[in-house]
């Protein structure tokens, strides 16, 4: 992630994009946090147990963290493509792509192949008790 607080440009950005980009690094910090927690509940909770309860919650705080992980590094993008194109056209068509992109591998993808695992076992469950 280029960070534009460090970069000559920064001074370019209109005000409203600053406190976006203060935003988007928010999002990225609070997805990270959610991120580590499963390791150090795993850590001192559970004392390196791998239980049923561990993987609940590290599947849960994983899913949580993706939107706002998605939300801060598309917004990065924006400010970023903002410092570089300039044409607010070129960089919302850009976040918007990184949106898509995101939303497309991490929700409707695996939507797709649990919908795809539950048709395919009915159909193994039809066809047993058909056979016997």
């Amino acid at each position: 992630m280029d960070w534009a607080v460090f970069n000559n440009g920064f001074e370019q950005l209109t005000s409203p994009e600053k406190i976006l980009h203060l935003g988007a690094l928010a999002l990225v910090a609070t997805a990270v946090a959610l991120i580590m927690t499963p390791a150090s509940y795993h850590r001192i909770a559970e004392k390196g147990v791998v239980s049923r309860h561990f993987v609940e919650i590290g599947s849960r705080l994983l899913a949580l963290a993706m939107l706002p992980l998605m939300l801060g590094v598309s917004a990065d993008i924006f400010i970023v493509a903002r410092l570089i194109i300039k044409d607010i056209r070129v960089c919302l068509a850009l976040t918007v792509l990184m949106v898509i992109l995101f939303v497309t591998l991490w929700y409707v993808f695996p939507w797709i192949e649990r919908r795809l695992r539950l048709a395919t076992r009915v159909q193994r469950t039809e066809f047993d008790k058909g056979g016997r």
